[in-house]
């Protein structure tokens, strides 16, 4: 569950030193046999590309690995509100971690 954390934690993070936003939603949720963990943002967004993308920080590689270890999928993309999204999914039955404690509390 430290991981899962940790990625909300750096996506919340890279709202405050990168988006001026006014607001951030954070939404975690079972979707069929998915934990779906996203953060969207009504901050500036994403540059445009334009040439060569600029190389990804620290921040955006370790939620990449935390997610990838877990089995997870990352994905950033326009948010709905304007700014940025960035969403993880990670699969729930046959996940590389347990977590069925965390099915169990999403459910209550």
């Amino acid at each position: 569950l430290l991981s899962l954390f940790r990625i909300v934690q750096e996506a919340v993070n890279n709202v405050d030193k990168h988006a001026r936003a006014s607001t951030a939603h954070v939404l975690v949720a079972v979707r069929g046999e998915q934990l779906l963990l996203r953060v969207d943002d009504d901050g500036v967004g994403m540059p445009a590309p334009s040439g060569t993308p600029p190389a990804p920080g620290l921040g955006m590689i370790s939620m990449e690995e935390r997610a990838r270890l877990l089995g997870g999928t990352l994905e950033v993309s326009a948010s709905p509100w304007g700014g940025t999204r960035v969403e993880v999914r990670f699969p729930l039955g046959d996940a590389a971690v347990d977590l069925p404690p965390l099915r169990a509390a999403l459910h209550q």
